[in-house]
């Protein structure tokens, strides 16, 4: 059996994939109706395509990237404090909106993402002004996702940028490979800001290479932006804003709002 130090080296990569396997004991630990049923508590399964070779069990690859997502939530900042503030219960898009139409369109809009916290499928984009409220709105899921136990992280996309860079100064638990696991494969994914991070080659590769991933996968994904996706690419890479809007996967709401910062102030 390979020790967990050498298992989170090498298996970055498949933390998605299933093998063909079997369980390596096939004896209960604890009771059945809590445990994995592919590997039953174990952790490890024989992989019989590697010719018997114990591998991590897909819960304790989820269990790790999981642990991955909330160091680099840690590292990045942003706090439980802060998610705590920002919930669907302290969310009032009237006193961001003059309409009655715009705040029943928002009251739509809050009820959506309500539903979409309770199961998280497919993707969801909230575009709008700055101080519309969709960073509310998408902390506000994550913050709901993290109190039900489920792995979520939650990330402004330049600061998510610089914690991957700084990744290369890190030789340590949380370098940059594991710092990209992370934020690739983590259970629900929030990137807020997009479209606000320099684009530089290197930014975009990193960006694509994340929300591909989601998307070959079907991970969900909540993404937050200034940019009117609804009338083309609007400035974000191509690959990009293409996987965005494909509606089979992802929806796209507009929230019709101002800034609330200006009201208030």
């Amino acid at each position: 059996m390979q020790p967990v130090r050498q298992v989170l080296t090498t298996s970055v990569s498949g933390e998605h994939t299933r093998p063909s396997s079997q369980p390596v004991d096939p004896t209960p630990r604890h009771d059945d109706s809590l445990v994995c049923e592919l590997c039953r508590g174990i952790g490890y399964v024989v992989d019989r395509q590697q010719g018997g070779k114990a591998v991590p069990c897909k819960c304790r690859l989820e269990k790790m990237a999981a642990e991955r997502a909330q160091r680099l939530q840690e590292a990045s900042g942003l706090t439980p404090a802060h998610l705590q503030r920002w919930t669907f219960d302290t969310f009032h898009p009237e006193r961001s909106v003059g309409s009655s139409r715009d705040r029943a369109a928002m009251a739509d809009i809050l009820a959506s993402c309500r539903a979409f916290a309770e199961q998280p499928q497919g993707w969801l984009v909230l575009i709008g002004v700055a101080g519309c409220g969709k960073t509310h709105l998408a902390y506000a899921i994550a913050g709901d996702q993290i109190k039900r136990g489920r792995p979520a992280l939650a990330i402004t996309v330049p600061d998510m940028l610089d914690l991957l860079r700084d990744g290369f100064k890190d030789d340590g638990t949380l370098g940059f490979e594991r710092r990209l696991a992370a934020v690739r494969d983590v259970g629900l994914l929030v990137l807020d800001d997009l479209g606000m991070e320099k684009p530089t080659a290197w930014a975009i590769e990193k960006l694509y290479q994340i929300i591909n991933r989601r998307y070959e996968v079907a991970a969900p994904l909540v993404v937050t932006t200034n940019c009117n996706l609804l009338a083309g690419s609007a400035g974000l890479e191509a690959r990009i804003a293409s996987r965005l809007r494909d509606t089979q996967l992802s929806r796209l709401m507009a929230l019709p709002a101002d800034d609330y910062r200006l009201r208030r102030a």
